[in-house]
């Protein structure tokens, strides 16, 4: 980003060799269907595959096995660009945040981040296994608006004291990316974690925050993809069109071409698998963005989402829950 930048310039969007745009999502399985050694294993696989970009978090139980994994990789370090996020909102004593991110970076034997995001818009005790309405409430948009100085100076800091390279948000939507640019206009976050998939285009809001230099990641992006093959089978075509736009660009699957569109639109992914054969089909991905036939429009005809998947709970309710939450800021 340019330090000769006049304040009402946006800074550049950063390229993908500072920050990779296919990245690898490290949440553990909430089903406990894989054991602690399939995510080290699945860390390692990535980073031999090529991935470039680790995604973790402090609510993660899996950073001790990320970190590990990096160590025994082979590959060096400064090439691997490395997101953390910090449990909700780090309000309070500096030193208490400090301390937080210490551990985290202890845990994975690292001596900094490349990111660190602010995980939600809320306290740090909100309880995501809790039902979304509850989680919602928990996020109260006055509690935000009061605490957010305080958690923006932490993160701003941190940066400062050379802990992280970055500093961001996640699962911040429009009132709240309005709310910090009304109270640090010239110190944007570098990047917004949220919830984007074939189904939840989120166009308008995503060019938004490229307007003003901000860098989108994409978490759960292909993580409905089942559901829409069940919805097919009640009358929903979302699983057709991606069918026939993956044979027309020529992507292996409804995954790999998600993936290639979501990027083709600037947006940073951060797939996961356990899978040796799907972590590098993923990965492939990248490969269809050369062929320059894949526009950001390819998956207009999605884009007003399908009663039928939202039914079958094939959208993310926690996202919803928040994104309602600044929706109804912004009517007040």
């Amino acid at each position: 980003m340019s330090s000769t930048s006049q304040k009402c310039s946006a800074p550049a969007l950063p390229s993908n060799e500072d920050f990779p745009f296919m990245g690898f999502g490290t949440m553990e399985h909430a089903d406990g269907s894989k054991k602690p050694e399939d995510i080290f294993e699945a860390v390692k696989k990535a980073l031999t595959v090529g991935y470039r970009h680790l995604d973790t978090a402090e609510l993660y139980q899996t950073q001790e096995l990320v970190g590990k994994a990096v160590a025994e990789s082979g590959v060096d370090r400064d090439q691997i660009f490395i997101t953390s996020k910090l449990k909700g909102m780090p309000c309070g004593e500096y030193s208490a945040v400090k301390q937080r991110t210490s551990s985290m970076l202890k845990r994975m034997s690292l001596d900094r981040f490349d990111l660190l995001l602010m995980h939600w818009p809320g306290p740090e005790t909100a309880n995501w296994e809790a039902d979304p309405e509850d989680l919602a409430k928990s996020c109260d948009f006055s509690w935000f608006r009061e605490n957010l100085k305080m958690a923006w100076d932490n993160m701003l800091r941190l940066k400062a004291e050379g802990l992280v390279r970055h500093v961001g948000v996640s699962n911040f939507y429009p009132a709240h990316m309005a709310e910090l640019k009304k109270q640090f206009p010239s110190l944007p976050p570098f990047a917004n974690q949220i919830n984007v998939d074939a189904l939840n285009q989120e166009t308008d809001f995503v060019q938004s925050m490229h307007k003003d230099g901000i860098a989108v990641i994409a978490y759960r992006p292909v993580a409905f993809i089942p559901v829409y093959e069940m919805a097919a089978s009640m009358g929903d075509n979302t699983s057709t069109v991606l069918d026939d736009a993956a044979k027309k660009f020529g992507a292996s699957s409804k995954q790999q071409l998600v993936l290639a569109w979501l990027m083709s639109r600037g947006i940073r992914v951060i797939p996961k698998s356990a899978s040796a054969a799907n972590i590098q089909a993923n990965y492939d991905a990248l490969s269809l963005l050369g062929k320059g036939e894949l526009a950001p429009d390819a998956l207009d005809p999605l884009k007003e989402g399908s009663e039928v998947v939202a039914m079958c709970q094939g959208v993310d309710e926690y996202a919803a829950a928040l994104k309602d939450v600044a929706a109804n800021a912004s009517s007040r």
